[in-house]
This record gives C-alpha cells, sequence and structure tokens, in this order.
C-alpha cells in the first residue's frame, strides 16, 4: 500500500472522529452512534463522491461535467440518507424529516467542500490527505445535521 493511500485513509478516519465528537459533545449523544453514522456518511457518500471528482479530471469537458454532477448527486444525497437513516435505526427520533433534511444539507456542504479539495489538488497523483479530511467531513457534516435536525431519540 502505499503511502498517499494510507495518508487519505488516516485523514478519513481523522474527521470522521473528529465529527463524530464534535455532534457527540454539542448534543449529548452517545460517541459510538455518532461514529457509526459519520462512518456510514463517509462511505456512502463521501468516498464515491471523491473517486468521481478524481476521476472526471480525465474525462472529455461534457463527460467531466456529468461525473462532477454525479459526484455532488451521490454525496449529497447517499451521505445524508444513509446517515439519517442509520440514526433513525436504534430509536425512533422525534424528528425524522428534520433529521432527514439537515443531514442532507450536511453532506451536501462536505460534498461542495470534497469538490473544491479534489479540483485544487495536483492534476496526477493519488487522493491527498486534504481529499482523505474533505471525504470523511462528508460523514461527519451529515451526522451532525442529523443530530441538531432529528432532536432526542423518542421514549
Amino acid at each position: 500500500m502505499r503511502l498517499s493511500t494510507v495518508l487519505f485513509i488516516f485523514a478519513m478516519s481523522l474527521a470522521i472522529v473528529a465529527g463524530g465528537l464534535v455532534a457527540s459533545l454539542l448534543q449529548g449523544q452517545r460517541f459510538r452512534a455518532l461514529l457509526l453514522q459519520a462512518t456510514v456518511g463517509a462511505l456512502a457518500g463521501g468516498l464515491p463522491a471523491a473517486l468521481l471528482f478524481q476521476a472526471a479530471r480525465d474525462y472529455q469537458a461534457a463527460y467531466a461535467l456529468i461525473a462532477d454532477l454525479l459526484g455532488l448527486l451521490v454525496g449529497g444525497f447517499l451521505g445524508g440518507v444513509s446517515t439519517a437513516t442509520i440514526s433513525n435505526w436504534p430509536g425512533r427520533r422525534r424528528r425524522p424529516w428534520g433529521a432527514l433534511l439537515l443531514a442532507v444539507g450536511g453532506a451536501a456542504i462536505g460534498t461542495c467542500a470534497l469538490f473544491v479539495a479534489v479540483s485544487l489538488s495536483p492534476r496526477t497523483g493519488p487522493l491527498s490527505f486534504a481529499i482523505g479530511i474533505c471525504a470523511g467531513g462528508v460523514g461527519a457534516l451529515a451526522a451532525l445535521g442529523s443530530e441538531v435536525g432529528g432532536g432526542a431519540p423518542a421514549d
């Protein structure tokens, strides 16, 4: 395994853990549950979006635009929906639609940051540390949005 791949995985993990920690401190929820939410959001939304953005750089202009738009859609939608689904799974949320709406919003913000990070990185070469931070940030922001929007679990 190359050093750049290890750095990418480390950066993505660091962003997931930091996002889960911040969300647990802000909402008073269990850290493990939020870590699971952030991990699912990053793997379902952040990682595919990063790979699509990176691959789009080698395509012709029209196909690159389609790949970039697909990456934005995948990162925002899949990252948010998967995080909100995991958030509602252990116990019913008081506001499940609020959790879904803010999770998709958080994942969309993270995906836009990921797009900027990929656009500013060198054209050739593997995924970098900054891209890993942003890919993990998709799940972290989605988990934070899901917790803020969903409220406390209903008893």
